[in-house]
């Protein structure tokens, strides 16, 4: 004699057949068919050439060598907050570059409108950009003044900036990130200060109350002697 079936027997024996795991699909969600799918050759390949494990290799961080840093953890590579200053900067640098119309930035699809209406607040916008912009390289300068003996410009150019594995330069990295992390943790807590106490600048309107924080940061963080370096480019 059969057993009978409870609810939940029934309601999964109308599903369908279960999902198969660990089966490479296509974009489309379907089992690939091919013996060899291209997603499976290129994960292989990442795997072997940068000693990852699977899980590792199929995490959007492994495509970057930054990312891959940080999938190894602050002890062999880099630490979260450190990865996390890293894709602040590149966000900020791509930011600025957008703002200088440079062909050579990212835009996104919908593309960077500035129509008559909203041209003052576009003006604001390369204004703010930009300035916060050269403040981000004016924490990198100071932290290269006190670090003579490391080149930390040629390790943002080319480990951050040009995303290629130099170990010898994984030392460098490390500081300019922590410098990077410093300057924007200062940032988020002046803002986060600001709105707590509602503070009230006499001769400044809310609008302006930005460009006012900007200020106060300079004076309590005085900017570093300007450092001029062949390494970086726009």
């Amino acid at each position: 004699m059969t057993k009978a079936m409870s609810k939940a027997q029934k309601r999964r024996s109308k599903r369908g057949r279960p999902r198969k795991e660990g089966v490479m699909r296509e974009p489309n969600g379907r089992a690939s068919r091919a013996k060899n799918p291209a997603a499976k050759v290129v994960l292989e390949n990442r795997m072997k050439r940068y000693s990852l494990t699977r899980e590792q290799a199929i995490d959007p961080k492994a495509e970057t060598h930054i990312g891959r840093l940080s999938l190894k953890g602050k002890y062999d590579g880099l630490s979260e907050d450190q990865y996390d200053a890293a894709q602040k900067f590149l966000a900020l640098r791509n930011d600025y570059r957008r703002s200088l119309l440079s062909p050579g930035a990212y835009y996104e699809a919908k593309g960077l409108k500035t129509p008559e209406d909203d041209l003052t607040d576009y003006i604001a916008w390369v204004k703010r950009v930009s300035k916060h912009y050269k403040e981000a390289m004016h924490a990198v300068e100071e932290a290269q003044f006190d670090n003579s003996h490391e080149n930390l410009f040629a390790a943002l150019q080319y480990v951050i900036i040009g995303d290629m594995d130099l170990p010898h330069l994984l030392g460098p990295t490390r500081m300019v990130l922590n410098a990077l992390c410093r300057h924007f943790n200062r940032r988020k807590q002046l803002r986060a200060t600001r709105k707590a106490s509602n503070i009230t600048l006499a001769g400044f309107s809310h609008r302006n109350l930005d460009d006012k924080v900007d200020d106060l940061e300079q004076m309590t963080y005085p900017q570093p002697t300007q450092v001029d370096s062949p390494y970086l480019t726009s």
